[in-house]
């Protein structure tokens, strides 16, 4: 495996890191569609708190799981950049919710790295982690939307974004041939999740490519409402 930060023209490793960095290049821009159409509605409606608890957790403990195990360089940057966008959308939560209690959580991440650091040996089994809350996760965010009938409240473009970027990191493992599931699962289960989004926007009749902020928002109200009725 390829684990050098560098990625050159030599051979199948390095296809498979380049495939890697594409598909992280991507992932910087991933979460930036939910983020502005949060901050354009002043609010997350329709977007899972529990879902970001509980990948936030995962990522927590697979961060400095990464690290510990050397894991490839591609799979590292992708475990710090979600973390960071965890961290973002948290503050949001703070901020438009007014849910405070949630800067407890911001130190959890300090507290998985110094005891990967102390216990270095367990980090081959708090990598399953991750991979668990992946799945877990799942589970709220599919709620959420089923549950006010409408995938008004989240960013369709974040999801044709995570489409790419986990067929790049499909192919990174396969080229790569990555024998760590947990690496799979980096880009299998998001590319699942997104699929099952895909199925309920075209059910739903809702299929767009761009998010309208504005437009959502105010769909938002009016099919709350008439729920509430």
């Amino acid at each position: 495996m390829n684990s050098s930060p560098i990625c050159r023209f030599r051979n199948y490793q390095d296809a498979a890191c380049w495939c890697g960095i594409i598909s992280n290049t991507i992932g910087i821009f991933l979460y930036i569609p939910q983020i502005y159409l949060n901050y354009c509605r002043k609010c997350t409606v329709g977007f899972s708190h529990l879902t970001v608890f509980i990948r936030f957790l995962g990522l927590s403990f697979f961060f400095p799981s990464t690290l510990i195990l050397k894991m490839q360089y591609p799979i590292v940057i992708n475990a710090i950049s979600n973390l960071a966008i965890n961290y973002v959308f948290l503050y949001q939560f703070i901020k438009y919710d007014k849910s405070f209690w949630i800067y407890f959580l911001f130190i959890f991440p300090i507290v998985c790295f110094f005891l990967a650091i102390i216990f270095p040996e367990m980090c081959k089994y708090t990598q399953w982690i991750n991979t668990a809350t992946q799945i877990i996760g799942f589970f709220p965010y599919m709620y959420e939307i089923i549950k006010i009938r409408s995938t008004k409240g989240i960013s369709l473009l974040y999801h044709h974004l995570n489409f790419f970027a986990s067929m790049f990191g499909i192919l990174m493992c396969v080229i790569g041939i990555s024998q760590r599931v947990s690496e799979w699962m980096v880009p299998v289960g998001p590319l699942f999740w997104t699929l099952c989004v895909f199925t309920l926007t075209i059910y739903y009749d809702e299929m767009r490519f761009i998010d309208s902020s504005q437009k959502q928002l105010n769909e938002m109200e009016v099919l709350l409402e008439s729920q509430r009725m």
